[in-house]
């Protein structure tokens, strides 16, 4: 067992039997989160460093749904059993001061697991001297392209561990490994500059080291690179509307932002998918060979299998064929929006109230245009002939 979290018991213990003598229901929420970052930029080390952060967060409710919210970074029985009472002593202070009540969490079904993965070039696995040796080396990379360039190459990897047990019985424990090497390419040219941006991602430090990954990233990066000394030399264009041809990134990105977000269920009063507060589940909003998902997906950087909650998170479609279907919702706010809980609740640290927010979201497409190449090595060109291929060119060319 490498789960970290797994060595508070008596501390969560202590924190469920003050809520049991103060007749109060709580959730604990333990993290342990380990980070280690390089930063290099045109052949030199800028910085090397490592962040650690670790406490516990207790929210507790009273019999009539009223809630309060305490943390700490220190993580013992003495420091939960105070949490535990200080959000109490809050929980009830709200009463008669126009405090919203949550009776939902009381239906919340009781959970208990641990989900512990474990990556083979994980945090401990890969000495730092090694991590900065690669990054500068990507960096040369970058840059060796063409003189015109500069470039900022960035590394992080993560261990976060997450502990969540409520007063039901729940007691789950669950890891996020992450890592990321990013490149951020300029151009420059007279007083004519462009910068791009490209980046690999997953679970472990293989993102850097492993030559797959590695190659992966040049392609990107040189494919970015020349886009960015194009631009040096682009003629402007004009204002208007265009019929366009979006890469995957790009229509992924456009899809979290137009419709991840706004299908969380915290903000359904101020959201577009949101009508008097309502999510508009059923309404025509894409093609009907459209569909867009939002759900863990292992090994994938936003991986997060268990809410902040300890409720299993779902997969959701948010758009089913075209018709908006599902919202991201947590315990807290489904009933208001009108939707279904799906287990959406993400906490930014053992600080924070966890709030619906997206892991993976991406878009599906029924009956896809075959390519036959790695996304890498797609050309303007390949994807032309495709088009033209399916005779999606002909009207507009």
């Amino acid at each position: 067992m490498t789960l970290r979290v797994r060595d508070h018991d008596q501390a969560v213990r202590k924190a469920m039997e003050v809520s049991s003598e103060l007749d109060i229901y709580s959730i604990v929420r333990i993290q342990d989160r380990r980070d280690r970052t390089v930063a290099v930029t045109n052949a030199a080390t800028d910085s090397v460093s490592s962040e650690f952060l670790s406490g516990a967060g207790v929210q507790v409710f009273t019999t009539d749904g009223l809630g309060g919210f305490a943390c700490s970074d220190t993580v013992t029985p003495d420091s939960l059993a105070a949490l535990t009472a200080c959000a109490a002593s809050l929980a009830r202070a709200s009463r008669g001061r126009g405090a919203e009540a949550c009776m939902e969490i009381f239906k919340a079904t009781a959970l208990q697991c641990d989900m512990d993965r474990v990556v083979p070039a994980g945090f401990d696995q890969v000495k730092v001297e090694l991590e900065e040796d690669a990054v500068l080396a990507v960096n040369r990379e970058s840059t060796a392209v063409d003189p015109r360039l500069a470039a900022r190459t960035f590394y992080r990897i993560t261990d976060e561990q997450w502990r969540i047990a409520r007063s039901d019985g729940t007691d789950v424990s669950f890891s996020m490994a992450r890592a990321v090497v990013m490149n951020s390419v300029t151009a420059r040219d007279g007083d004519r500059a462009a910068t791009v941006n490209t980046s690999v991602s997953g679970e472990d430090a293989s993102v850097l080291l492993s030559p797959h990954c590695r190659e992966v990233l040049r392609k990107r990066t040189e494919r970015a690179a020349g886009m960015a000394l194009g631009l040096l030399t682009a003629a402007r264009v004009r204002a208007g509307n265009y019929r366009i041809v979006l890469d995957y990134a790009l229509a992924k990105g456009l899809a979290h932002e137009a419709f991840g977000h706004a299908a969380e269920s915290d903000a359904m009063e101020t959201s577009i998918l949101g009508r008097e507060g309502v999510f508009r589940a059923g309404e025509r909003v894409a093609s009907d060979i459209v569909t867009i998902v939002d759900g863990p997906i292992p090994r994938d950087y936003a991986y997060q299998p268990i809410s902040a909650n300890g409720i299993r998170r779902e997969t959701v479609e948010i758009v089913r064929r075209g018709v908006l279907s599902q919202a991201l919702s947590d315990v807290f706010s489904a009933a208001r929006a009108g939707v279904g809980i799906t287990g959406a609740g993400r906490a930014e640290s053992y600080r924070h109230l966890p709030i619906p927010r997206m892991t993976n979201t991406r878009i599906t497409v029924e009956d896809p245009l075959p390519i036959g190449k790695r996304f890498e090595d797609v050309t303007p060109e390949d994807v032309r002939d495709v088009l033209d291929s399916a005779g999606l060119l002909t009207s507009d060319p």
